[in-house]
């Protein structure tokens, strides 16, 4: 009998998933390559062969193995000539269309249902784009209610998706997005975000005593900026409070989101010492630090915002003067942020972990 030392293949029919057949294989000691589940994409001869030469078969006696096999000849000698061609051809665009048949009521329902902060949609551009080979994709990021313009932990972990699942085989893919094209691109284990600077107007603090009022028990406020396309409110606070007490502090969420109809995202950002614990796990001093609320749109507050960080990276280069940036969200979870600027470009460097891989079954009736 075979023993150790075996790859053993075998595909998912019923027979050979038995408890009986699985317990041989492991009383063998053979290794079991798993085998992908049934789909189009992996057997086109099970989904457009055999049943149009089973429907073409059905109800007709065939005395004898001749006859059927003349039957199944005379299938495939009459059959169109793109019979197979056209099949072939399908298979790249199976996810397309899938996802082009999805309306708009059906991807903020699937939003909804998933319940995350944002979910986010991937669809290639053009005819022969492909999830593997595609360098242009649209791109579009839903919240439970509603879509947003800017989503960057989508934005980024789509990329993820693409590079790390799909195996895409461009250096870089172009996502089109409500905010204009955005460039993705790997560099070692990070992925280099390519987004628009989200350019701000230093405005009067008269103008935002509702919201600032609700900012509860924190020091003064330096400045205040609008970015008007994204309708993000930065506000820098005086410095002078320990990192402890940035992350521990917690504003009159309800009396902000009452305070105004008109924004998606109050940010509130200051600087400190490493003294005062701005630093990161190596002890490298951050040059800023934020936090990222936005009731208005079922977010209390943000774990880390990319949007928002390009924001921040307009600002802080005129106060500080760089073009490169080691910042930090310090929400409850938290984030470390990298930023280069260039021109008019805001390039962030992220991680991303797959946390799940999940399959969404839609009823088509």
């Amino acid at each position: 009998m075979l023993t150790k030392g075996v790859l053993f293949h075998q595909d998912n029919a019923p027979v050979h998933k038995s408890v009986v057949a699985m317990s041989a294989v492991h009383d063998c000691a053979f290794e079991l390559i798993d085998h992908p589940p049934y789909s189009p994409d992996l057997a086109p001869s099970d989904f457009h062969l055999f049943p149009k030469l089973k429907k073409e078969l059905a109800g007709r006696y065939f005395p004898c193995n001749d006859d059927v096999i003349s039957a199944v000849n005379d299938f495939f000698w009459v059959a169109e000539e793109n019979f197979f061609l056209t099949v072939i051809q399908a298979l790249q665009h199976r996810c397309v269309c899938h996802f082009r048949d999805l309306t708009n009521t059906v991807m903020q329902e699937i939003a909804s249902e998933v319940g995350m902060g944002e979910t986010t949609f991937v669809q290639p551009v053009g005819e022969s784009g492909t999830f593997q080979s595609g360098i242009t994709f649209k791109l579009r990021s839903l919240t439970r209610s509603n879509e947003v313009r800017l989503c960057g932990h989508g934005t980024l972990g789509s990329a993820a998706v693409l590079f790390r699942k799909m195996r895409n085989t461009n250096a870089c893919i172009v996502f089109k997005t409500l905010v204009g094209d955005l460039f993705l691109k790997q560099e070692d284990e990070y992925f280099s975000l390519d987004l628009p600077i989200g350019h701000i107007v230093k405005e009067e603090l008269r103008y935002h005593s509702a919201i600032l009022s609700a900012r509860g028990d924190v020091p003064g406020v330096m400045d205040v900026a609008y970015c008007q396309p994204l309708r993000f409110l930065p506000v820098r606070l005086q410095d002078g409070w320990s990192r402890h007490q940035f992350e521990c502090w917690q504003p009159d969420i309800g009396s902000i989101e009452t305070s105004t109809n008109k924004l998606r995202v109050l940010i509130v950002t200051t600087r400190g010492s490493t003294e005062e614990g701005y630093v990161d796990k190596s002890v490298t001093p951050y040059d800023f630090v934020s936090r990222c609320f936005s009731p208005w749109t079922s977010s209390r507050e943000d774990a880390v915002t990319g949007s928002a960080q390009t924001v921040l990276a307009h600002y802080w280069s005129q106060q500080l003067g760089k073009r490169y940036f080691h910042a930090r969200q310090c929400s409850k979870r938290g984030g470390d942020i990298i930023m280069r600027l260039r021109d008019d470009r805001a390039e962030i460097l992220g991680k991303a972990r797959f946390t799940m891989d999940v399959a969404l079954t839609l009823d088509q009736h």
